[in-house]
């Protein structure tokens, strides 16, 4: 279930005795530090009361976060980069980064090395996709937290981001973070997750499963660099596999594509030259060579039967006068019209005129012969 906790809850302080300063000598920029940032017990809380963080349940914002004073956004003294889960706790360290002889950083730096204590705070208010989720154990019953059982009343941070940590001066109180002293934050609410393990012995079991697939979890991500780097390898491969898959198909697809173009353009051919024969030529697999031997011998077989058709003067046929070439004024007569005859220079790529002349002659030819 859900519900709305006081922001300031979500602070944590640490023990001054967990948190270590470190020199890089007299002209060195930063100073080492390093802090359990949580403690793998439970320990007394203002708000939530015996409270442990479950230690396989942390999210990292990034990879490095920031090191603030009084979790003041506005005041940042360095970062934390490394993070170590331990059987103590988490141990977490990095640098402090003073950049001026006055400020935050340098101060620190000087008074701790003089003896001053300070204490630190952790920040896992809920931010982005990275929720809060609590188990609420009631009395006279158990849970698994961190490898060990406890029994309740206790609270648990199953899944906790770990957003920044600060250092405080000795003595502050949880609920003095500097982001929530102003006016219109002192009352800031966060809504979380709740799951709460009263008499239900199945929360129990669900919460002990949980454990062990966080541990099972952890153990998977400890495998041998070995094998990471075979998983990595697997994955290169793969990945140039598909790379190489993805371009035999483009290729694929262009061959095809190409083969499209070519087949539209050999049926604009076949259409320009046959008309509506085109299609029966083409669907039967002709070459155009093909096609224009049998597109002329039909034209003759047609023009054959046209004429055996027709009486002496048919009407529609071409007539022609041989202009006294002929004594007895004989009429030369084409069973061919004009349509065809131009249809038929089209394709022989001849002058249409040229072709009726051709004819004409080819006409009186076998007339003398007859004679």
């Amino acid at each position: 279930m859900k519900k709305t906790i006081p922001a300031k809850a979500c602070n944590l302080k640490i023990l001054d005795t967990d948190l270590q300063f470190g020199t890089n000598g007299g002209d060195a920029t930063t100073a080492p530090i390093s802090l359990l940032a949580r403690s793998a017990e439970p320990i007394a809380h203002w708000y939530f009361g015996s409270v442990i963080h479950d230690l396989s349940g942390m999210k990292l914002l990034k990879k490095r976060i920031v090191i603030d004073w009084l979790h003041d956004d506005n005041e940042q003294l360095g970062y934390l980069n490394k993070f170590e889960e331990t059987d103590d706790g988490l141990l977490v360290s990095g640098a402090l980064v003073p950049f001026k002889d006055s400020d935050r950083a340098t101060e620190i730096i000087a008074k701790q090395a003089a003896g001053v204590p300070y204490e630190a705070s952790i920040d896992f208010r809920p931010r982005g996709s990275f929720g809060l989720k609590i188990e609420e154990v009631g009395e006279g019953n158990e849970t698994e937290v961190n490898g060990k059982t406890y029994a309740g009343p206790i609270t648990v941070i199953r899944e906790w981001p770990l957003n920044a940590v600060a250092i405080c001066p000795h003595g502050a109180d949880d609920r003095t973070a500097a982001y929530l002293n102003s006016a219109e934050n002192e009352n800031a609410e966060v809504e979380i997750e709740v799951m709460k393990i009263e008499d239900d012995k199945k929360a129990v079991e669900d919460a002990a499963k949980l454990a062990e697939e966080a541990k099972a979890a952890k153990l998977k991500a400890d495998e041998s660099d070995k094998a990471k780097e075979a998983a990595k390898l697997a994955a290169s491969v793969e990945a140039k596999g598909e790379e190489a898959r993805a371009k035999e198909k483009l290729a694929e697809q262009k061959k095809r594509d190409d083969e499209k173009k070519k087949e539209r353009a050999e049926f604009a051919q076949f259409n320009e030259a046959f008309g509506d024969k085109a299609g029966v030529y083409f669907a039967e697999g002709l070459t155009f060579e093909d096609a224009t031997t049998r597109f002329c011998k039909e034209l003759r077989a047609e023009n054959e039967e046209l004429r055996a058709s027709k009486e002496a003067d048919p009407d529609g046929l071409a007539t022609f006068q041989l202009d006294g070439d002929s004594e007895s004024g004989e009429e030369v007569k084409l069973t061919a019209t004009d349509e065809q005859i131009k249809f038929a220079a089209k394709i022989a790529r001849r002058d249409p005129a040229e072709l009726k002349a051709a004819m004409i002659e080819s006409k009186k030819e076998e007339l003398a012969r007859k004679e």
